[in-house]
């Protein structure tokens, strides 16, 4: 019963084989400005091998001429189909001929977001098009990539408090375009919506913080301050009485990595915290992200805080002051060349000794004491921007602020009959602050690979030095006690480190960054020296007693390295996913450690 099916299968497998072998077969063949139908047909007849079509699979408009001699069946026919969305297959022994449309070429748009009235770059622009639901997004140095299929397509562009564009492209090769937003003056209709979420972005515990928004919040002096506004997010407390910086999910402050404009800063706070040391009018943006780091970050355990400074008006001349209850801020930015390079100045300083030193002194005077107490802070940052070509960017930033805290305190004592008097002096400097430098370069190698490489320094450096001083005399014989105290105490932290970013976009489902840094760290914990100087000087006698203590902690130096790579993946239009590896080095005390 089962022999007539083998024997049905066994025939059909020696057709195909059949049919396979005659593909093989060799001829010569020639046409001559022939439509593509009256060539297969020609090789129909002279191949003895027969091709089943339908007339309307190959295009009309086309006519081909071949000539080949001693060329098999199959080479031919591949020549006749070339350039077509045609194509075949074996069919027992038959040729099908079917049409099959290749899937629509795919370009990439590129480019830079910026400001239209300054030129500054913008950052987390949106980028989208409807039909196909793509979307991206301009990264921390406002440059976008979005990769869609050829065809007129509509996009629009678009951020928060600038006006829409809508742009209508022939997408028919991968081309540049730089977008200028203006900002937009006037309100029509307020629609309250969710902010939906463009491009390929996982912002699983992100917050991005915009000063500018916060303006009519209510502020400690009228200061508008970034670290302030990150305690109104779920999540962040403060420390003791709402001052010693941002504390996330139970971590200590120092366990918080502070980035500005990508360098590391050791200590941002100016009055234990109250202040920060980010001067709200050179801050372009600010992002808070307190969990799930993207593999990018490394070296702390809490948050990542990434403050990026502005890069100045590439288009006029513009200058801000401004005074609030306790600091004076005044920012400078123009073009150095207009619509190439720019530079941005901006400084502030507080003027609290104004009201601290003469409050002290009635309060010194008081208690029979003379001297005062002052503080202050101030900050000063600098970026110059030069654009060297359609694909490249250098930048140069600086930053260096500080507080200093003086006390002085002096006390005299005289009896009535004059015959014993004292005098004393007691004063404490405190200085602290940081210097954060970096050289910047940004590169486009194409519509999909840009690349960020730097150059950067860091420093917090924290110097105490104490002074007393003590007299006194006793007239009635002549005798005299003097007493020096002079202590000194300074401690540093030092960072020069390199760095490449890369940001590659294969195609809006993926957004791949990949990059290396190399840090050297170089401590010095503590470097203290005191001095005593006592003198007991009686009649035709002398005597000196003095000291010299030191401690020299000696310096350390340790290298950090890392290496990362890390994907945005959307896997679904309601699910993302951000995929990443990191692998760090340190080398201390002769000793390499690694961990992945």
């Amino acid at each position: 019963m089962k022999r007539p099916v083998f024997t049905a299968a066994f025939f059909f497998f020696h057709l195909a084989l059949f049919a396979q072998k005659q593909l093989e077969l060799r001829l010569d063949f020639e046409v001559q400005e022939v439509k593509i139908e009256e060539a297969v047909r020609k090789l129909d007849q002279t191949s003895g091998i027969r091709f089943a079509f339908s007339s309307d699979i190959f295009p009309t408009d086309r006519r081909i001429s071949l000539s080949m001699q001693n060329a098999s069946i199959k080479s031919i026919l591949t020549q006749i189909l070339k350039n077509t969305d045609v194509q075949y297959k074996l069919v027992g022994n038959q040729i099908v001929l079917y049409f099959k449309p290749r899937p629509p070429a795919k370009y990439t748009i590129s480019g830079y977001i910026m400001d239209a009235v300054s030129g500054e770059k913008l950052i987390s622009a949106n980028v989208y098009e409807a039909d196909s639901r793509r979307g991206a997004s301009s990264n921390i140095y406002g440059f976008y990539s979005l990769t869609l299929e050829e065809g007129i397509r509509e996009i629009r562009f678009s951020y928060l408090g600038y006006e829409t564009i809508l742009k209508k492209l022939n997408v028919d090769a991968n081309t540049k375009i730089n977008i200028s937003l203006k900002p937009a003056l006037t309100l029509s209709e307020v629609v309250v919506t969710a902010r939906p979420r463009s491009g390929n972005t996982s912002v699983i515990s992100t917050y991005d913080i915009v000063p500018e928004r916060y303006e009519t919040l209510p502020t400690l002096g009228g200061e508008v301050d970034v670290i302030r506004l990150a305690h109104l997010l779920p999540g962040v407390q403060t420390g003791a009485d709402g001052v010693g910086g941002i504390h996330i999910r139970g971590g200590n402050a120092d366990q918080n990595l502070v980035l500005l404009d990508g360098v590391p800063v050791y200590n941002p706070a100016h009055m234990a915290g109250i202040f920060s040391v980010f001067n709200s009018k050179a801050i372009k943006s600010a992002r808070l992200i307190k969990g799930s780091f993207p593999a990018r970050y490394g070296g702390r355990l809490s948050s990542i805080l990434d403050v990026r400074t502005k890069e100045g008006n590439k288009k006029e001349y513009r200058k801000e002051f401004n005074i609030g209850l306790t600091s004076a801020k005044l920012s400078i930015e123009g073009p150095l060349k207009k619509d190439t390079s720019s530079f941005f100045l901006s400084a502030r300083r507080s003027f609290l000794d104004l009201f601290v030193r003469p409050v002290s002194e009635r309060i010194k005077e008081d208690r029979g004491e003379t001297g005062f107490s002052t503080y202050n802070f101030y900050d000063l940052n600098a970026k110059f921007n030069i654009s060297a070509g359609s694909r490249d960017e250098l930048f140069a930033s600086f930053y260096r602020g500080g507080d200093q805290f003086r006390n002085e305190t002096g006390a005299a004592f005289q009896n009535a009959s004059g015959t014993f008097s004292f005098r004393q002096s007691d004063s404490q400097d405190l200085e602290w602050g940081n210097t954060v430098a970096s050289l910047r370069w940004n590169h486009i190698f194409g519509s999909k690979l840009f690349s960020n490489a730097s150059i950067n320094y860091t420093r917090y450096q924290f110097e105490s030095r104490d002074f007393f001083s003590y007299q006194d005399t006793l007239r009635t014989d002549s005798s005299s006690l003097r007493e020096f105290n002079i202590g000194k105490f300074n401690s540093l932290i030092e960072d020069i480190g390199a760095r490449i970013d890369f940001d590659f976009i294969p195609s809006p489902n993926h957004y791949w960054r990949f990059g290396a840094e190399l840090t050297r760290h170089f401590f010095r914990p503590g470097v203290a020296a005191l001095n005593d100087a006592i003198a007991l000087s009686f009649p035709d006698v002398a005597f000196i007693f003095s000291s010299l203590d030191s401690i020299d902690n000696p310096s350390i130096t340790n290298l950090e390295g890392a290496v990362y790579l890390e994907d945005e993946w959307q896997i679904t239009p309601r699910l993302h996913a951000n995929i990443g590896l990191r692998a760090s080095l340190w080398q201390a005390d002769e000793k390499t450690y690694y961990n992945l």
